[in-house]
């Protein structure tokens, strides 16, 4: 059973904008740790304790992700051929049922 385009699109969106919060994260952190010092420093967990610059990576990541989310929406088959037979194109249908063997 093949999955609908708009799912690829649905979800390519989504990562693309995890991936561009993640860079926003990183040019922002200066920004982000310059609050007021009397409430607690959410800086130092979790997310936001990585360095900028492994929040760029996984930024570019994500959005190289979506991008092939987006790629297969349109028809693009990574793993077509390398375990057998490649797939069909989409939509192709055989018209005509195979021979019976004699």
């Amino acid at each position: 059973m093949a999955l609908p385009a708009w799912v690829f699109f649905l979800v390519a969106v989504w990562v693309m904008a995890f991936g561009v919060f993640r860079i926003v994260v990183a040019v922002k952190r200066k920004r982000l740790l310059e609050t007021d010092p009397e409430r607690p420093n959410l800086m130092k967990r979790g997310l936001y304790a990585l360095s900028p610059r492994t929040h760029i990576l996984f930024g570019v990541v994500y959005i190289l992700l979506g991008g092939c989310l987006v790629a297969m929406g349109f028809g693009w088959q990574p793993g077509s051929g390398c375990l057998g037979k490649q797939a069909p194109p989409a939509g192709e249908i055989r018209s005509t049922p195979p021979k019976a063997a004699p």
